[in-house]
């Protein structure tokens, strides 16, 4: 072996050397950096646990002092107003905190049969039943979050009742697809300008003429919808038509 032979030989065992120590301190810095962030995402996730508690409990408790004086009062006119205002404030306190749960992944799974729990919705709301019309033929089990899916579909059918024309009928669909579960809300009559579909799912918008009776939503349920469905590995769409209805469709992945 000739002296150059030799050198080049040599050159290469040091720069294979360095290579593989700048390989193996590259990998122990990036496992360093990923322990690094998940004690940093550990530690957000819990203080925005408590944060979320915190101010749970501080909202929460005057509001629960606000509610025994009001009981006091002997004029019923107020008394009624008032406590119609406790009740606006304790709903958008749970529909905010409901919101942060479901954005941190905090979800309680259980496998249920979807098709009964719509059913129980159906029969434990306040509205004429005769209008609204379940296609209950399939009885489907679902890996999910029992409470978050009661609210998703009492969302979707108290708005359907609200909204739909005078007279209109609210019809349910529940399908078992290959792989995914299909719930289908949808009124007849009643239809949402185009112009407003993209901006249904944002907190806190509401749309044209979502006044009924004089009352209007916090702007959040359907923003809590699109938040379940997406928690559940779904999503939800929603199509409307001039003097046919509007239908509001949840896809869900089994």
């Amino acid at each position: 072996m000739t002296l150059i032979n030799s050198l080049l030989l040599t050159a290469l065992f040091f720069s294979c050397s360095i290579t593989f120590f700048l390989m193996r301190k590259l990998k122990f810095q990036h496992k360093e950096e990923l322990q690094r962030k998940d004690k940093e995402n550990q530690f957000l996730i819990s203080a925005r646990d408590n944060l979320l508690r915190s101010v749970n409990h501080e909202l929460r408790a005057p509001l629960a002092r606000i509610k025994l004086d009001v009981e006091m009062l002997n004029d019923m006119s107020s008394k009624k107003s008032l406590n119609e205002d406790v009740l606006f404030m304790e709903g958008l306190i749970d529909e905010l905190m409901d919101l942060e749960k479901i954005k941190v992944g905090k979800l309680s799974k259980n496998e249920i049969n979807i098709t009964k729990l719509i059913q129980d919705v159906v029969d434990r709301l306040n509205i004429d039943l005769e209008s609204l019309h379940f296609d209950s033929s399939e009885s489907i089990d679902f890996d999910c979050d029992e409470r978050l899916l009661v609210k998703l579909v009492k969302n979707l059918l108290e708005n359907a009742y609200k909204y739909r024309a005078q007279g209109g009928d609210v019809r349910v669909n529940l399908k078992n697809e290959d792989k995914r579960i299909v719930l289908t809300v949808m009124n007849e009559g009643a239809n949402i300008p185009s112009e407003e579909i993209p901006f249904l799912f944002e907190p806190f918008y509401r749309a044209k003429g979502s006044k009924v009776n004089g009352e209007s939503g916090l702007g959040l349920g359907l923003n809590i919808c699109k938040e379940i469905a997406i928690a559940h590995n779904g999503k939800i769409q929603v199509s409307s038509k001039k003097d046919l209805g509007t239908t509001f469709k949840v896809v869900l992945a089994k």
